[in-house]
């Protein structure tokens, strides 16, 4: 309930795991420094409950500081556990319980937004299938999603975003990533986008890496999150992990004694940082390089087990929006030969000449003719991995 627990008590660190004990120490990968929040921080959650788990510690600080703090929850969670038997009235009580630990945030209810999307529907509208079920029985398309987010950019205007991370491997968390870039980078075309906060709660078995010592220092994931993008944290003390930990207790629909998600109340509150890729940047082993050339606007995707092996057929795809829908690009590797196909939701991809591809030892070079792209200031690129259980990187280019 309100008032029931007191402050967050956040103390901001640029933390090098190299100089730090315990487990981190073994990875030699450095957090780097978090940015400038700004005096607006919008939070957007896939399912009530992620928005604390993920960054409890960041909206407190927020708040703290005086910042006008926002959270938008996207879907109900109704397909997730059920803990305390609310059956048919598990939506209602998910919502109750995101408010109450909320307010116990200092966010009270009219800066609590749920847009009400049916769980799992998130996924549903990202894929071919372009639309998303309502818990009331209507539906939204994707485009419709992306305005929604407009919206929401529009209305709170953030200095910072605070989302899922690109590589989460839920599906809902994957798409609404990948939705809000997308309005990111419509909402702001002309003008710089906010800093982008990705948050991981679905990380595999051993994420978190520290989930039975609370107060070792966090070490950025393994595998790929951790190698593809760079990390920064938001670094609590004893009794802010205590509480935290009260606040996702607060989630008993959710919350069974010796619940795993506990394990997200530590030390370290973790965000990915480098979504955005703005041109000109060269390419790195591990991010795409961007720049225009006269007439041209050339990508260079790195090859590696992490990013794109095109002699695996990997795919990869360009979303972007036109006129006020979704357009993709769609590039496969065929026998190795890459392939472009393009098209808006809903409609049957047909080849397109706008894009050239070509692969070498090293990289996928994407090539796009300025004269069609000249109006679309970014698109998101994503890595498709063949197996549809994976989830592969996305970045936000803006050229």
């Amino acid at each position: 309930m309100p008032g029931m627990y007191s402050r967050l008590s956040v103390v901001l660190l640029v933390v090098a795991i190299g100089s730090c004990g315990g487990d981190g120490a073994k990875t030699g990968r450095p957090f780097h420094a978090l940015p400038a929040l700004g005096a607006r921080l919008l939070v957007l959650a896939p399912h009530p409950d992620d928005e604390v788990l993920g960054a409890a510690g960041m909206i407190d600080a927020a708040v703290r500081r005086g910042a006008a703090v926002r959270v938008v929850v996207a879907t109900d969670g109704e397909a997730g556990p059920d803990k305390s038997g609310a059956g048919n009235e598990l939506p209602r009580r998910r919502r109750e319980e995101t408010r109450h630990a909320l307010a116990d945030l200092g966010v009270g209810a009219g800066a609590i937004m749920f847009l009400g999307y049916a769980d799992g529907s998130l996924a549903d509208a990202w894929s071919e299938r372009w639309v998303a079920r309502k818990g009331d029985g209507g539906q939204g398309s994707a485009d419709e999603i992306v305005e929604e987010l407009r919206g929401v950019l529009r209305a709170a205007a953030p200095g910072s975003v605070v989302l899922p991370m690109p590589l989460d491997g839920h599906p809902d968390h994957a798409a609404l990533n990948r939705f809000a870039l997308l309005a990111v980078v419509a909402e702001f075309a002309k003008e710089p986008e906010p800093a982008l906060l990705g948050y991981l709660i679905h990380g595999g078995q051993r994420w978190p890496l520290n989930r039975w010592n609370p107060m070792a220092s966090e070490p950025p994931p393994e595998g790929c999150a951790g190698a593809l993008f760079p990390w920064t944290a938001l670094v609590l003390d004893e009794p802010s992990v205590q509480r935290k930990a009260s606040l996702i207790a607060q989630y008993r629909s959710q919350v069974a004694r010796g619940s795993r998600l506990f394990h997200y109340a530590g030390r370290d509150e973790p965000f990915a940082t480098g979504q955005v890729i703005r041109g000109p940047r060269s390419m790195s082993p591990t991010r795409p390089g961007l720049r225009r050339a006269g007439r041209r606007i050339v990508i260079r995707v790195p090859r590696g087990d992490c990013v794109i092996d095109a002699g695996k057929e990997g795919r990869l795809r360009l979303r972007f929006m036109h006129v006020g829908r979704i357009e993709e690009r769609l590039v496969q590797f065929p026998g190795g030969v890459p392939n472009v196909r393009g098209g808006t939701p809903g409609q049957s991809l047909a080849a397109e000449r706008d894009v050239a591809v070509t692969t070498g030892t090293r990289s996928v070079r994407i090539v796009l003719a300025l004269d069609a792209f000249r109006d679309i200031p970014g698109a998101v690129l994503e890595v498709l991995p063949l197996s549809p259980e994976r989830v592969g990187p996305a970045w936000l280019l803006r050229w």
